[in-house]
């Protein structure tokens, strides 16, 4: 998933997500949520100190909308 689809999903610029990935801004609990339900993961997933490393297509829910 590119940058640009997950934050057409979670309605948010996807320079965002850019900080996101090198931790330059932390999600709010309502984007939190949003990139969880798009990821198919977990909060804790989200709000890890742990990187939870690289997702592929095939890791992703189908049922994502």
């Amino acid at each position: 998933m590119s940058r640009k689809e997950l934050a057409q999903l979670t309605d948010i610029h996807p320079q965002t997500i850019g900080y996101l990935e090198r931790q330059q801004f932390n999600p709010t609990i309502e984007l939190a949520l949003k990139l969880s339900k798009a990821l198919g993961v977990g909060l804790d997933a989200i709000f890890s100190a742990e990187p939870f490393g690289l997702l592929d297509d095939s890791s992703l829910r189908s049922d994502r909308k």
